[in-house]
């Protein structure tokens, strides 16, 4: 839809826009591309929102990030409780 100030934005049946104002920055584009990219952007950051916590502690656990020979640590190592150093230049110090 075309608002009354030439900007565009995505609306419901009713001409409402469906981003809110939540993000003002992204309610209205200069181009109905935009505008369709935004709610895209908008819809996928709220869905993650709306995910509960035990999703996201299961995502940080099943990735890894890897350092180089035979250095890999799973992302959860480096969220701990215990803080212990952990000097990736000099593992065996």
């Amino acid at each position: 839809m075309c608002g009354p100030d030439g900007t565009y934005f995505v609306g419901d049946k009713r001409g409402r826009n469906i981003i809110g104002e939540k993000y003002p920055d992204l309610s209205t584009s200069d181009s109905v591309f935009d505008a369709w990219k935004n709610a895209y952007v908008i819809e996928h950051w709220n869905r993650q929102e709306a995910r509960s916590i035990k999703g996201i502690r299961a995502d940080i656990r099943n990735n890894t990030v890897q350092g180089g020979d035979g250095m890999s640590k799973a992302i959860y190592e480096y969220f701990e409780d215990d803080i212990e150093v952990y000097d990736e230049e000099n593992p065996n110090e």
